[in-house]
């Protein structure tokens, strides 16, 4: 709840959030995966998707381990376009926003839901092992 600040808005309003996550360019997920719908008011013809994910590890903020990009024309019935996974984020990663993007061939959709999901638990390695990890993400761009 304290780190929603102008909510879904944020994340498609063209200003890029820096490394501070309390800046209120940013928006947090806690204990479940970051999943948005966005409808593009008309059929589009789109091949990519990325977002940003703040990593400050020594703040409980990690990076992506799954990144899956639907589409639909309707609304209603969804088709998984394209997916990745990621490694588990290790104690030496470097801290700072990382960038995760999807290429797929040529699709049109009007409606495209993104997930993304981090670590459910925080690492043996890390100071609060076994909490929940944040994941702070900004500014979905499709293309």
């Amino acid at each position: 709840e304290q780190y929603k600040y102008n909510g879904v808005t944020t994340l498609v309003d063209g200003l890029k959030g820096n490394e501070n996550f309390r800046s209120g360019r940013w928006i947090a997920w806690k204990d479940n995966d970051f999943e948005v719908l966005i409808d593009l008011k008309n059929s589009t013809t789109i091949n990519e998707i990325a977002v940003n994910a703040n990593v400050l590890q020594r703040s409980w903020l990690f990076g992506a381990r799954s990144m899956q990009i639907f589409t639909s024309n309707d609304g209603t019935y969804f088709q998984l376009l394209a997916e990745d996974f990621y490694k588990p984020m290790l104690e030496t990663d470097r801290d700072g926003i990382y960038e995760y993007k999807l290429n797929f061939p040529e699709t049109k959709a009007r409606f495209v839901k993104l997930k993304v999901s981090t670590e459910k638990m925080l690492p043996s390695w890390h100071t609060g092992a076994g909490s929940s990890a944040f994941l702070f993400v900004d500014e979905i761009t499709l293309k």
